[in-house]
C-alpha cells in the first residue's frame, strides 16, 4: 500500500478538509473550507456556491458528508443542509434560518442516514432535525434535551 499527499498545488480546494466520504462507485469526496470535491484518484471535481445559482452548493463551508442509498449525498454546511441529485448534477439546498425563521442557528456539523433511509441533520442552534420526503423539508425530532442545550455535534449510528 502507498499513500499520497495531496494538497492545493496537486488540485485540493481547501486546506480546511472537514468531511471525508468514499462512495459505491469509490469516489472520494472531500468537504472543505471552499467547496466540495469528488476525486477518482486521477482527477478532481469541484462543486462551490455560485451566487444567483439556486441549484449550486448553498455555502462552501463544508462541514459534513452523508450518502443515500442512491449514492445522492446530503451535505451540511454553515447555513444548513444541500442534496446533491447526482443524476440532474445539481444541488437542491435547505437553508434552516429560513426553514424556521430565525438568525445565525442553522450551521450543520452532522449528518445521518439511518438504516430506513431516514436523514438526520445535528444542529448547533436547532438540536436534531429529520427530512420529510413527503412535504420536502426538515422537522424538528422530538428528544429529551440535556440541560436545555439545543446544539448537537455528532450524530452516530449504534447497534442495541
Amino acid at each position: 500500500m502507498s499513500l499520497e499527499t495531496i494538497s492545493i498545488s496537486n488540485g485540493l480546494a481547501s486546506p480546511q478538509v472537514r468531511a471525508l466520504l468514499q462512495d459505491d462507485y469509490g469516489l472520494i469526496w472531500l468537504g472543505t473550507g471552499n467547496g466540495i470535491q469528488s476525486y477518482n484518484g486521477f482527477t478532481w471535481k469541484t462543486y462551490r456556491n455560485i451566487i444567483g445559482d439556486s441549484t449550486s452548493l448553498q455555502n462552501n463551508a463544508v462541514i459534513d458528508i452523508a450518502k443515500d442509498s442512491l449514492q445522492n449525498l446530503w451535505i451540511g454546511n454553515e447555513f444548513g443542509t444541500s442534496y446533491y441529485d447526482r443524476a440532474k448534477n445539481i444541488f437542491k439546498n435547505y437553508n434552516f434560518d429560513s426553514i424556521f425563521q430565525t438568525a445565525g442557528l442553522g450551521r450543520t456539523p452532522s449528518l445521518l442516514v439511518d438504516s430506513q433511509g431516514r436523514v438526520w441533520a445535528g444542529t448547533l442552534g436547532f438540536g436534531i432535525l429529520r427530512f420529510d420526503p413527503e412535504k420536502d423539508t426538515w422537522v424538528m425530532a422530538p428528544y429529551t434535551q440535556i440541560n436545555g442545550r439545543e446544539s448537537t455535534w455528532r450524530i452516530c449510528k449504534t447497534r442495541l
